[in-house]
């Protein structure tokens, strides 16, 4: 029987304390992570890596992340990834901007748990 491939999880965060609390959670669940601490790598690892998932923050270095976002979705090779925005930016226009760009959801972090976090996760991947 062949081995299921691991679902793969790319993390956009330059807050280094959240990263790794989320990194914790995802690995614990047995989903492969990897990083991004700011927007231009973000792109970079998505294109060549293509992850199942990215977990995008908007306030970033270098790119932001609406930016990031807009980028993704008008890539070939990147616009059918499901972008999950997890941010401090709480603005309803923020969030419309950031669905209207391609995520499939918006989470607020400093109203969300990890548990959260994940069942949004495994939502968007049927899991």
């Amino acid at each position: 029987m062949p081995k299921r491939k691991k679902v793969s999880i790319l993390i956009v965060e330059d807050d280094q304390l959240l990263a790794k609390a989320l990194e914790a959670k995802l690995l614990q669940e047995d989903f492969d992570v990897s990083f991004a601490i700011d927007g231009q790598s973000a792109v970079e690892a998505a294109v060549r890596d293509k992850p199942d998932v990215i977990l995008l923050d908007l306030l970033l270095p270098i790119m932001g992340g609406f930016e990031v976002l807009s980028s993704l979705k008008l890539n070939d090779e990147t616009k059918d990834i499901p972008v999950l925005i997890l941010s401090n930016l709480s603005q309803a226009k923020e969030i419309e901007r950031g669905q209207d760009l391609g995520a499939k959801e918006y989470l607020i972090k400093s109203d969300v748990s990890l548990k959260t976090v994940l069942e949004k996760i495994r939502g968007l991947l049927k899991l």
